[in-house]
């Protein structure tokens, strides 16, 4: 999965 190296946001899980 393409992930960008962004600023992972409050809230936001990291599910790949």
């Amino acid at each position: 999965m393409a992930r960008t190296k962004q600023q992972d946001l409050p809230g936001r899980l990291h599910h790949d």
